[in-house]
């Protein structure tokens, strides 16, 4: 069979079209989509404060990919949070160290991720000092708190307000420091 090359010519920009069409829409939904898994990533973290909301955290977070820095982060925090609910000093040792590197490394990925530091930040201020996991904590506070400052972070959003309530009950903080973040706690 021959084709005619004047019909493949017209048919070509048609193809392309309805191809470039398919290709925002499902850009479009993947955004979306991640957007949606962001939030609920961000929910389940504030919700753990028993061994249950770990649990969920960590069952959520461990499905995400870690092509994602973000996801990879919340994956690596949530597995540092399940370490606590683990019996054995070993066996929460070695499940701690699997969340810090996966933590670390989405750090690498995107160290300029503020909601990647205010990971790490509440990681660390959390872990007992014998852990040896706290070398982080002054810089990342004063990254926060200089993404606050300039406007990087939105303290208008539920997320930081959090982070902030967060910080103000952390006691790895100087009161100069709070002093500058508490200006965008809102009243």
């Amino acid at each position: 069979m021959v084709v005619d090359d004047e019909v493949l010519r017209g048919t070509q920009p048609q193809f392309i079209m309805k191809f470039a069409v398919i290709a925002i829409c499902i850009s479009c939904f993947s955004s979306e989509l991640s957007a949606q898994v962001e939030e609920r990533m961000r929910v389940l973290f504030f919700q753990c404060g028993t061994n249950e909301g770990v649990q969920t955290y960590y069952q959520e977070a461990s499905q995400l990919s870690n092509s994602v820095a973000l996801y990879r982060g919340y994956k690596g925090s949530a597995t540092t949070m399940l370490a606590g609910t683990k019996d054995g000093v070993q066996e929460k040792f070695s499940v701690f160290n699997q969340g810090k590197d996966e933590l670390e490394a989405a750090i690498a990925l995107e160290p300029s991720n503020h909601e990647l530091r205010f990971l790490r930040y509440a990681v660390q201020s959390e872990v007992p000092m014998i852990v040896g996991y706290k070398g982080q904590l002054k810089e990342d506070l004063e990254y926060l708190i200089k993404g606050f400052e300039s406007g990087a972070i939105s303290s208008q959003y539920w997320y930081w307000q959090n982070a902030l309530a967060f910080i103000q009950k952390s006691d790895d903080k100087s009161s100069e420091q709070w002093q500058r973040l508490s200006k965008f706690v809102s009243q």
